[in-house]
């Protein structure tokens, strides 16, 4: 995962190939709605056809459980996991905004 220099080590915007999505334990945050699996298949035909994924999705890092949790973009994530259980050959690049502790994210 490349992270962008000059931002500090609590908040970051890194950049992953959409293969490392399928290898991160990824669940949606507690606060948030549940996943709604009626968009997904809107969302997959969108990237597909487009070949990107749009938007940033940001995730915050849990070291008690090691799982990264979704607060923006889980209907993507999803969507995302879906095509490369379906497609190997699919390639993007996937940009992640305030990687940071869980902790914190519950503090607010």
């Amino acid at each position: 995962m490349g992270v962008l220099p000059g931002l500090s080590e609590e908040r970051k915007l890194s950049f992953v190939n959409v293969h490392t999505i399928s290898n991160m334990k990824i669940r949606n945050w507690k606060y948030n709605r549940p996943i709604d699996i009626s968009r997904i298949p809107s969302i997959k035909n969108y990237i597909l056809k487009t070949k990107r994924v749009e938007g940033i999705i940001c995730l915050a890092y849990s070291v008690d459980d090691d799982t990264f949790y979704c607060y923006d973009g889980i209907h993507r994530i999803t969507s995302i996991q879906e095509i490369i259980k379906e497609q190997l050959n699919f390639t993007d690049i996937l940009g992640l905004n305030d990687i940071h502790n869980i902790y914190e994210m519950d503090q607010q």
